[in-house]
């Protein structure tokens, strides 16, 4: 989905790759948690409802933004940034807060 442009053209396996596009699938999104503690490989990603949706692939604190931070696989229906989810990690469930990646850009400099 990011390399390949289908808008306006047409090529062998257009459709196919317009029809994984439309499919809901999991998507891969950043997590960020309203404490320092951080979710790790394996964690899984919950529905305000308590509802299995996802399963974290990486996370750690990170000190730029002051919080941690988590790297998950989602339902498509959970991927849309703000969205707020559970994260249980070690047996107690995190609230955390689906956020736009890269989780921190350091600011321009003027030349």
């Amino acid at each position: 989905g990011l390399a390949i442009n289908l808008e306006g053209r047409d090529f062998p396996g257009a459709a196919g790759f317009a029809a994984c596009r439309e499919s809901v699938g999991q998507r891969r999104v950043g997590l960020q948690f309203e404490s320092r503690r951080a979710a790790r490989q394996g964690d899984v990603v919950t529905t305000l409802d308590g509802n299995v949706c996802g399963e974290v692939t990486s996370g750690s604190f990170a000190p730029t933004v002051g919080c941690g931070v988590a790297l998950a696989m989602v339902d498509g229906d959970e991927a849309s940034t703000g969205t707020q989810l559970g994260v249980i990690v070690r047996q107690s469930r995190l609230s955390a807060r689906v956020v736009p990646l890269p989780f921190y850009r350091r600011p321009r400099q003027p030349h």
